[in-house]
């Protein structure tokens, strides 16, 4: 069996385990389930990357990488033309984001500590891409559906409250800039997008885009091409260059 044949075999399996007690499915083999299901060290290392003053995303990449469900992701291709791996995306996401986060104001949230929460956010918005891309006929365009159920598992895993993940999921499940600014969706339907999303967690509208603002930021802005044509920088802050992306903050913040 080739190597690249392999790296498919495997993904495929993992993909009928992880997904075997969302669905009921029997034919995932029992080892495979208690590693599943098991609630590994990797929550001690986590926990321990997130909360260090020597943090870096190399540090909490590693560390969830200690799970071998989220170590297979990880190193599975990304999708993308530059032949980045899922691993590699994160990193460049979670690097930007430790530089755009100075320019950007963070809610306050009562006790959530915003900063922590979105720093493993962004670790794990695209941990479903490569299930998307082996799976479904969307391909990586139903990587949402396969993120979220992960995303949860770990969440839970290191005890994030529910009101927590309810941010993290409505951060990552929303592409409301994106799909604006690629003309996908309308500038109401953007708006729309917005408001509900928020009011599925206990942000406010504004709270809520806020968090989006950083979340595009440091995502599309990872990538050569999208910096370089859709965004223009202010004193080191990234800002979409599009008129519509101003209209619909000012419909944000009226």
């Amino acid at each position: 069996m080739s190597f690249y044949k392999s790296r498919r075999w495997v993904l495929g399996w993992l993909v009928s385990c992880v997904f075997a007690q969302n669905v009921g499915a029997q034919t995932c083999p029992l080892i495979f389930k208690k590693l599943v299901n098991k609630k590994f060290s990797y929550i001690h290392y986590v926990e321990k990357a997130l909360g260090s003053e020597n943090y870096s995303p190399e540090l909490l990449l590693d560390s969830l990488e200690f799970d071998p469900q989220l170590r297979v992701l990880f190193r599975a291709d990304a999708g993308v033309k530059e032949g980045f791996s899922v691993r590699d995306h994160s990193l460049q996401v979670l690097s930007l984001f430790s530089t755009q986060i100075q320019h950007f104001e963070l809610p306050s949230v009562g006790k959530i500590n915003i900063f922590r929460l979105l720093r493993i956010t962004l670790a794990l918005h695209d941990i479903g891409k490569p299930i998307a891309i082996f799976v479904d006929a969307e391909g990586k365009e139903a990587q949402h559906k396969y993120t979220d159920p992960i995303i949860i598992r770990v969440l839970k895993d290191l005890e994030f409250t529910e009101e927590e993940i309810s941010i993290a999921r409505a951060v990552i499940l929303n592409s409301s800039i994106g799909g604006l600014l690629k003309q996908e969706i309308s500038i109401d339907e953007s708006y729309k997008r917005i408001l509900l999303s928020a009011r599925d967690t206990i942000l406010t509208p504004q709270q809520y885009f806020q968090l989006q603002e950083i979340y595009f930021a440091s995502d599309a802005g990872s990538y050569t091409f999208l910096r370089e044509n859709v965004f223009y920088e202010e004193g080191g802050k990234l800002i979409p260059k599009a008129s519509v992306y101003q209209n619909l903050r000012t419909m944000i913040y009226r």
